[in-house]
């Protein structure tokens, strides 16, 4: 803080100044003290201003990943088995419905599901940045799974080929077998009770008590504006 402090001198110089000429050479000092206390309060509001834009722009970023991947990811399990069906694309709705997409995001997220559809496009950028994110916000690698098998299981089962490409995914975003089959689990329970599969009754990992899943559900939505 001193370094920075230190590139603030205007307070310094005016109020020796204005010390100088008010009470001499005890004056300069006491109002370059003054001045130099004006610099060190000026920096700590500039440097909290931009801790405060940097965050906001870092938690844009986590946002704009893991809108883009979800959806891309989402139109590539659709197709994995050759066709997109009724029910995934129904499925895919259903969950822009309850992310509250609407307008230009609803299209946004209908593009970049449709790129995802292209077994020509490369993932390789989007699993990568998505690997990052998780590293530091563990909750969204949960709710990111819940999200696709979600989806997989529109038409009522996982076929081979999406089971294969789940597996590649896990091994691209570092999720442990264990963490992917408790998440299956939750979802295949889901299922079979009759819901829509991904919901805000987002449960947490494995062996966290309900209070601490709701911290880390908050935290997720959050994140993700």
């Amino acid at each position: 803080m001193s370094s920075v402090a230190g590139k603030f001198w205007a307070g310094k110089l005016i109020g020796a100044l204005i010390g100088f000429v008010s009470g001499g050479p005890f004056g300069l000092l006491v109002g370059a003290f003054a001045g130099h206390l004006f610099d060190q309060a000026l920096s700590k509001v500039l440097l909290g201003q931009a801790a405060v834009a940097s965050g906001s722009a870092g938690r844009a970023q986590i946002q704009q990943v893991f809108f883009r991947a979800t959806f891309r990811v989402m139109g590539r399990l659709a197709k994995a088995d050759g066709r997109v069906s009724e029910q995934e694309i129904d499925a895919a709705s259903h969950i822009m419905n309850q992310m509250g997409l609407s307008g230009p995001q609803r299209q946004a997220a209908i593009n970049f599901f449709t790129e995802g559809k292209n077994p020509q496009l490369n993932l390789a950028s989007d699993l990568s940045m998505l690997r990052n994110l998780f590293t530091q916000r563990t909750e969204l690698a949960q709710m990111f799974m819940e999200i696709q098998l979600s989806v997989a299981y529109a038409d009522g089962k996982l076929s081979v080929e999406e089971r294969k490409l789940f597996d590649k995914l896990c091994r691209d975003l570092g999720i442990s077998v264990f963490q992917f089959e408790w998440i299956h689990g939750r979802i295949q329970a889901a299922m079979n009770s009759g819901s829509r599969g991904y919901s805000s009754g987002y449960q947490g990992r494995p062996g966290q008590q309900n209070s601490g899943s709701a911290v880390q559900l908050k935290n997720a939505y959050a994140v993700l504006g």
